[in-house]
């Protein structure tokens, strides 16, 4: 841990955003494989994806955000295309071989959680297809030690969104965690799959502490351990397995400069699949576990749900990671006619536990991509989390 809120944000109850942003309606590029350099040399596409970025970060500075992030531009679009957002590490890292055709073989995840996981992954995400239930729409293949590879492609994107922050208004970088990447590689490299999960994380720290050094105060991690907590609705994870994904999420962000963040996906995952009933593992037995995972603050997702299983979830905060800070999810990108009231409702029941210095608002996930599709409407979500954080300033003083 290297910082708090307080020490990057001036304000209490900082605002801020998850994952992507709407694209400018101009800007078409998709990285996919391809390194930075091989980018740059189309003569068009370093000042498209430059005046993209600006063009986002100035949309969340005029609504009121307060801390500023890329809208992650470099993601592929649509959803489920080869580097979108949770293949956005995997596609880079060097020593994988991307694998064409399906495949039932065990993920590297899969085989250290168990099949609950795969199960879990299966019913609520509905990425997988029961003839692929493995690795959803892209797997790579593990035959040697992985190293960096074109992972600096996040370092490059980060230096040109840094310059159109302040100290006023900090950035935020945010990407998946080697563990979500972990869920689309098979180990074929001869050593053990706890081996090879470790070996990840030692490359993905490589990038963030790039990331850090270059003068980035902020760091996203999404879904620190994947997947994994979701397999708990059928069974509860081993002791010793937390342990595992406790010490390689560690490994990932030992020696990075900057405050670490963690993000948590709860509610959405019941509206991917409508059948799905309420799920018997809940956020809330996730804190006990991971009270020494090396995080600054754990945003996790309310505004999805209605706040409905929050005063559980922050209860079990209080208990065992009140050292952390906490950012909640006051918005939703599914619900076009959400209202101050509903903001209001979710801020009210976090500002119970949380101290207005140690809350952040946010948005619950990623506004492009699941039901909020333009800029107007992004804008109208992180304005609703600009007002409510007002209104909330004036309460707690």
């Amino acid at each position: 841990m290297t910082g708090h809120l307080k020490d990057v944000v001036e304000i209490p109850i900082p605002t801020t955003q998850v994952g992507r942003y709407p694209r400018p309606g101009w800007y078409h590029y998709n990285i996919g494989e391809r390194s930075w350099s091989e980018m740059c040399d189309d003569p068009g596409f370093l000042e498209a994806y430059t005046d993209a970025v600006r063009g986002l970060m100035l949309d969340q500075a005029a609504c009121g955000t307060d801390l500023l992030t890329d809208g992650c531009v470099r993601y592929d679009m649509p959803l489920g295309t080869l580097a979108t957002w949770d293949t956005n590490n995997v596609v880079y890292w060097g020593g994988l071989k991307r694998m064409d055709g399906k495949t039932r073989e065990k993920t590297v995840m899969t085989s250290l959680v168990g099949e609950d996981y795969r199960k879990s992954f299966d019913k609520i995400s509905g990425l997988h297809t029961a003839d692929n239930p493995s690795a959803g729409a892209w797997t790579w293949i593990a035959e040697e030690e992985p190293y960096f590879g074109n992972l600096g492609l996040w370092t490059e994107t980060a230096k040109i969104a840094l310059p159109l922050s302040d100290k006023r208004r900090p950035y935020k970088f945010s990407g998946p965690s080697f563990a979500r990447g972990a869920e689309h590689v098979i180990n074929k490299t001869g050593k053990s799959d706890r081996d090879l999960y470790f070996a990840l994380a030692r490359v993905q720290n490589k990038v963030l502490r790039e990331i850090a050094d270059s003068g980035v105060k902020i760091i996203q991690v999404d879904y620190p351990f994947g997947t994994a907590p979701w397999a708990a609705q059928f069974h509860k994870i081993d002791k010793s397995v937390w342990k595992e994904l406790i010490g390689a999420f560690n490994e990932e962000i030992a020696g990075v400069n900057a405050t670490i963040w963690v993000h948590f996906c709860w509610g959405a995952p019941i509206l991917y699949c409508h059948e799905t009933p309420t799920m018997r593992w809940h956020m809330a037995d996730v804190y006990p576990e991971i009270s020494e995972a090396k995080a600054d603050c754990l945003q996790s997702e309310a505004a999805n749900t209605g706040g409905k299983y929050l005063e559980q979830e922050l209860r079990a905060w209080k208990e065992y990671c009140s050292d952390k800070d906490y950012a909640v999810g006051a918005a939703t990108p599914y619900n076009l006619t959400e209202t101050a009231e509903d903001v209001d409702r979710i801020v009210d029941i976090a500002l119970k536990f949380v101290p207005p210095e140690k809350l952040a608002l946010t948005t619950d996930e990623g506004i492009s991509g699941h039901g909020v599709v333009g800029r107007k409407q992004a804008a109208i979500k992180m304005r609703l989390l600009a007002e409510g954080a007002k209104r909330a300033r004036l309460k707690s003083r």
